[in-house]
């Protein structure tokens, strides 16, 4: 199998359901009764190093000395995967920031977009935002809105970790997306 017709085949497991049965007949528009889609990757952030794909931009002059990094800012563009390896295919990247916003237990705030690459997701994006305390063994974070593929859909993402290597500056963070579409929407 050659290396685009694999890489098809591992974007069909991330595939979107688009179902023209109740739609009046339109190819593009959504049925009103689409189950949820469902999305399952990897997220990878390297905040040390040379290879860093997070750097922190601002801090207090607290933000040291705070048990939780209060008024800490980073922003990062880091690799999206299909499997947690980091040699794994890369779907897209997760653009945004996340900033400490609890004085009092490790919580940081995310706000980024996902934007997908490979044939069928090109330039689609999500929208995710939400509280993240990364101590929890899972975390819900708010997918708000998208873009192509994914125009008007909402949902959340169920993420977990699966590898906190914080003495190195590395971390995976497992990501399992419901999305739901608007009546009478269309994807692109």
């Amino acid at each position: 199998m050659d290396k685009l017709s694999l890489l098809l085949a591992q974007l069909l497991t991330l595939s979107v359901v688009v179902a023209s049965a109740g739609s009046g007949g339109h190819p593009d528009r959504v049925s009103d009764n689409l189950r949820p889609t469902q999305l399952h990757f990897y997220w990878h952030d390297r905040n040390l190093g040379d290879n860093a794909t997070g750097v922190t931009v601002a801090q207090s002059p607290t933000s040291n000395i705070s048990k939780t990094l209060f008024g800490m800012v980073n922003v990062f563009d880091d690799p999206l995967t299909i499997l947690p390896n980091e040699t794994s295919d890369l779907i897209g990247r997760a653009q945004g920031m996340y900033f400490s916003a609890d004085r009092n237990v490790s919580a940081l705030q995310m706000v980024m977009t996902l934007v997908f690459n490979g044939p069928k997701y090109f330039g689609s994006t999500l929208i995710v935002m939400g509280r993240n305390p990364p101590d929890d063994l899972v975390r819900v974070l708010a997918i708000v809105g998208g873009t192509g593929i994914f125009h008007s859909v909402t949902g959340y993402a169920q993420i977990s970790t699966v590898l906190d290597a914080s003495s190195i500056g590395y971390y995976i963070v497992e990501y399992n997306c419901t999305l739901t579409y608007p009546e009478n929407s269309y994807s692109s």
